[in-house]
C-alpha cells in the first residue's frame, strides 16, 4: 500500500483511508478477514517509514550496480514543482564490464535558488558521496563541460 501511496504521488495520510475502504469492503465480502485488516496500521507515520525502507532497498541496488561501472556520468535537469521550488533532477548512465548500460535516476535536490554551475556541482556531489565520476552533461549548463 505504501508503495502504491508513493508511486501516485498520493498523500502518506491517504493510507488511513484506504484502510477504511479495505475494512468496509472485507466486512461485505470477506468477513472472516475484517478482524486482520482492522489490525494493519496505515497511519502517515507508518506509510512514511514504509516508503524510507523502499528508498533505502532502492539505493542499496543502485549502489550495487554503480560499483560494478566500469565508466558512469552523471546527466542534469531542472524542473520546477508545484511550489515553483527548484528541483534538481540527477540521473546516472553507466556500463559495466559485460558492456551492459544502465540508467537510473540518482536523485532529486531541492535547491533554494536558480541553477548555477556551483549549485549543481554541490548537488551532484552530494548525490554522488564524492566519488569521482567521467563527466556532466546537461543542457541548462554547457559551460560545465569545460570544468571538470
Amino acid at each position: 500500500m505504501a508503495f502504491k501511496l508513493a508511486k501516485t504521488g498520493n498523500p502518506f495520510s491517504e493510507g488511513e483511508f484506504l484502510k477504511e475502504c479495505m475494512v468496509e469492503t472485507a466486512g461485505i465480502l470477506c468477513p472472516e478477514s475484517k478482524n486482520k485488516l482492522e489490525k494493519i496500521s496505515l497511519s502517515r507515520r507508518t506509510v512514511t517509514r514504509c516508503v524510507e525502507l523502499i528508498d533505502e532497498d532502492l539505493a542499496s541496488k543502485l549502489n550495487k550496480k554503480a560499483e560494478s561501472f566500469t565508466l558512469y556520468s552523471l546527466a542534469m535537469d531542472e524542473s520546477n514543482d508545484i511550489k515553483d521550488t527548484v528541483q534538481l533532477l540527477i540521473f546516472i548512465r553507466g556500463i559495466n564490464d559485460n558492456f551492459e548500460i544502465i540508467e537510473e535516476s540518482l536523485a532529486m535536490e531541492s535547491l533554494k535558488e536558480t541553477t548555477r554551475e556551483r549549485t549543481c556541482m554541490a548537488a551532484c556531489w552530494g548525490s554522488s558521496r564524492g566519488t569521482s565520476y567521467l563527466g556532466v552533461c546537461s543542457p541548462m549548463l554547457p559551460q560545465m563541460d569545460r570544468q571538470i
